[in-house]
């Protein structure tokens, strides 16, 4: 099961699967473009809703029979200082990056210990092995995704459950553009730093052919 596959990184995760004979349960939140195949399976899923994430993870097990590796790769960036972040920003972004993933985790956890085993990968980043200034909520979010899934993977390592930590750094997809989201640029935090000019750019021009390098 891969999370976040209409796009990006968790597409090409799906399409990389495919091809290697696997059987993937691709989760999608809106409109996708995954090509029609027969080990296949597209689930509508809003990785927020804790409800929702048990039934998908549920009923996958039960029409497959088993599931032996949960990707949690679903999730955004957000470009803001800290003061420019409002409420709502903070709160969607630590629902989707944060809380989705776990989850998705407590959800497939107890389907990987009736199996006798199971593997959980959980998509971070270099971020969370450092911060970049405009970038400190979505940092926060991956560090707080690494505490909790070093912990569990102590938890569960005697159930034959593997938990990994992937730290990837820039990739060309479109989480440095069109999938960014951005809170209200504060004028005071213009000059600060390269990044704060930066955002304003990617702000303007979504459509950049070649994101800027961003983790």
């Amino acid at each position: 099961m891969i999370t976040g596959a209409g796009r990006g990184l968790g597409r090409a995760l799906t399409l990389a699967a495919l091809a290697e004979g696997h059987t993937v349960v691709a989760t999608v939140r809106g409109e996708h473009t995954l090509p029609a195949h027969e080990q296949l399976h597209v689930r509508h899923l809003d990785v927020r809703d804790r409800a929702m994430a048990t039934a998908v993870v549920e009923t996958a097990a039960s029409e497959l029979g088993r599931l032996d590796v949960l990707v949690n790769n679903a999730g955004y960036g957000l470009i803001g200082a800290i003061e420019e972040v409002d409420e709502n920003e903070a709160r969607d972004l630590l629902d989707t990056d944060l809380l989705g993933p776990l989850w998705l985790s407590q959800a497939v956890l107890p389907v990987m210990r009736r199996q006798g085993g199971g593997h959980i990968v959980q998509i971070s980043t270099v971020g969370a092995a450092g911060t970049m200034p405009t970038l400190g909520l979505y940092n926060a979010a991956k560090w707080g995704l690494e505490g909790w899934s070093e912990a569990m993977a102590a938890e569960v390592a005697e159930f034959g459950v593997r938990t990994t930590i992937v730290e990837p750094g820039a990739i060309d997809t479109e989480w440095g553009a069109g999938s960014m989201h951005f809170a209200t640029p504060a004028p005071a935090y213009d000059k600060v730093t390269p990044s704060s000019s930066a955002r304003r750019i990617v702000r303007i021009d979504s459509s950049l052919s070649s994101p800027p390098p961003v983790v």
